[in-house]
Formats: structure tokens, sequence, C-alpha cells
């Protein structure tokens, strides 16, 4: 939306966005209840949640009607990818270890 260019980052932006994370958010929720493998599970609903709330909350500003949609849908993806290779487990130990003492 912005395209890199933070000064354009506006409240409509801001709107825009929140819809479409809420939207996606909704879309995880509902998704989340029936996964059985969490890993593709999260991946999905990030790649598809993101996509169709992306298409829904606005039209693209560039390209094909939903071109702007899939490059969202891909970056959501990639902070999925990224945020489950994160050793939460181990992260978790480390913090209940540093509360105990």
């Amino acid at each position: 939306m912005t395209q890199g260019k933070l000064e354009a980052v506006t409240l409509e932006h801001w709107f825009t966005a929140l819809s479409t994370g809420s939207l996606t958010g909704l879309i995880a929720l509902i998704a989340s209840v029936p996964l059985v493998n969490r890993y593709l599970g999260t991946r999905s609903v990030a790649l598809l949640g993101t996509f169709f709330s992306d298409l829904y909350v606005h039209t693209s500003r560039y390209g094909a009607p939903y071109s702007e949609a899939m490059v969202t849908a891909f970056g959501a993806l990639g902070i999925s990818l990224l945020l489950s290779l994160t050793p939460v487990e181990a992260l978790q130990a480390k913090l209940k270890d540093a509360l105990a003492e």
C-alpha cells in the first residue's frame, strides 16, 4: 500500500491494515479448530487467510486485481515460517528458569 514510503502511512492505511489483520485473525481462529498439523495449518492460514482478507478489504493498487493481496499473503507466509522455526519451548524453559530464581 505504501510501497516502502513510510511518510505515506495515513489513517486510511491503518484502517485497511487493521481490517485485513482482524479478518485474517478471525479466519485463523475459525480454521484453527480442526487443524491436525499446526505447522502446515498455520502456514495455510497465513497464506490463504491473508490473501482472501486482503482481497476482500480493498482493491489492488497495482497490477492484476489480486496482485497486492498475493504479495501481502506471501509476506505473512514468510513471517509465519520464521516464527515457526523459533524454538519456543527452549525460550519458555529459559524464562521459567529465570523467573524461578
